[in-house]
């Protein structure tokens, strides 16, 4: 979900609307920890000022880049050529503004750090954790855009389809940069609960208020016109029942970082328990406008209960070990697979997945099934040159992998 920086400078100033008048008058007993609170708030709304053009730049940048893609597929949809796409496509703007939001990335932490030493690391606003996220996300936008005019160089159709999918699937990094930093007003109703906690729990009703007052007075982008026609349930995150402890401490960790208070809020998720931890999906069922997740440093059980989101397009999991991906027919989009141990793979065969991108697989041989099947379309970067197992009839399944096809058999 986009959140502009004006839009976080007004979710700031509704929270000390409510929040600090409450505090202040109706709980007398809570003096001092009401100006903590207002400390709080005082670094949030300086963050904010500080870093409201970073993002406001960060998003047209992004919005330029889109443009330009948008111009690609036009191009494809006219010809039904890809490398017609491709040629439309300006390599060098895309790399320009990928860098430019890299610096923007940069720009951003350094502000973060600096209203980290400002809050102290005793409010639930102390999130430096975070930081190593952002680092992530800016690093991979770094590495995609100094490859960028490579992805460009191609004289078949089936090495330009490569090469878009390659893209696409890439430039989500791009757009995230502006996105993941406007996400971290909300901390102060932490820092807020055990006042409330005095009050017979009121946080309820006045958190409540404060998102109806936010969502009336800010403006919350196109976006969400674009999710209208999704029916989902809509109930508060922490009444959901979770089963697996560490995946509500990914839920509610992810979800407080972008705001997200409801279960429809929730369209994607980025979870990182600690390294190794065994983690069932069952509990992602309750969140059925979901479109991308990432799990990392996971055991994995079974993949199956994606199969039951109707929206998901997009699954990374890395430094994991999936033990079974059971039935995925139903998965859409594309999986990554990065240095991630899959008992056996053969399921992906026969899913509804349209790309499965393979690196740094755990043994390449593992792959062999790949190789047998129909409609399976193997790109194999690894070596010097690329080698293509497979005929495209435009409906299989490609899989692009860093393994070598010798490592394979």
């Amino acid at each position: 979900m986009v959140r502009s920086g004006l839009l976080n400078s007004r979710i700031t100033g509704g929270v000390r609307q409510i929040l600090i008048p409450v505090l202040l008058v109706v709980f007398t007993s809570g003096v001092s920890r009401a100006a903590d609170i207002e400390h709080v708030l005082s670094a949030m709304e300086a963050l904010n000022a500080r870093t409201e053009k970073i993002i406001m730049d960060a998003e047209k940048n992004s919005e330029a880049y889109d443009a330009i893609l948008s111009k690609m597929e036009e191009a494809q949809g006219q010809s039904n050529s890809a490398l017609a796409a491709i040629r439309a496509g300006n390599f060098g703007k895309l790399k320009s503004l990928a860098l430019a939001n890299v610096a923007l990335g940069n720009q951003y932490v350094k502000e973060y750090q600096r209203f980290l030493s400002e809050v102290g690391n005793d409010s639930s606003c102390y999130r430096p954790e975070v930081i190593d996220g952002f680092n992530d996300n800016i690093a991979k936008v770094k590495t995609f855009a100094q490859r960028l005019p490579q992805i460009q160089v191609v004289s078949s159709e089936q090495d330009a389809n490569i090469a878009l999918m390659d893209l696409f699937g890439n430039s989500a990094y791009v757009f995230v940069v502006p996105t993941m930093f406007a996400a971290q007003t909300l901390c102060i109703v932490g820092d807020a609960e055990p006042v409330f906690e005095q009050f017979n729990a009121m946080e309820g009703d006045i958190v409540a208020g404060f998102l109806a007052q936010a969502m009336t007075e800010g403006e919350l982008g196109d976006e969400y016109d674009e999710m209208e026609d999704i029916e989902i349930s809509s109930l508060p995150i922490d009444d959901i029942a979770f089963t697996d402890p560490l995946v509500e401490v990914c839920v509610k960790t992810y979800a407080a970082s972008i705001e997200a208070t409801r279960t429809d809020e929730l369209f994607d998720l980025l979870c990182t328990p600690p390294k190794g931890s065994a983690v069932q999906l069952n509990d992602l069922s309750h969140f059925q406008g979901i479109s991308d997740v990432t799990f990392i440093g996971v055991s994995i059980a079974d993949l199956s209960p994606l199969n039951t989101l109707p929206y998901l397009n997009n699954v990374v999991i890395e430094n994991s070990q999936v033990s079974s991906l059971g039935d995925l027919s139903a998965l859409k989009g594309s999986l990554t697979l990065l240095n991630a141990d899959v008992e056996d793979i053969t399921p992906l065969i026969t899913s509804g997945l349209e790309t499965v991108y393979v690196d740094d697989a755990a043994d390449c041989r593992a792959l062999s099934p790949f190789l047998t099947a129909e409609d399976v379309v193997v790109v194999f970067t690894g070596g010097n040159e690329e080698v293509i197992v497979g005929e495209d009839n435009g409906s299989g399944l490609y899989v692009v992998t860093n393994c070598t096809k010798d490592s394979v058999k």
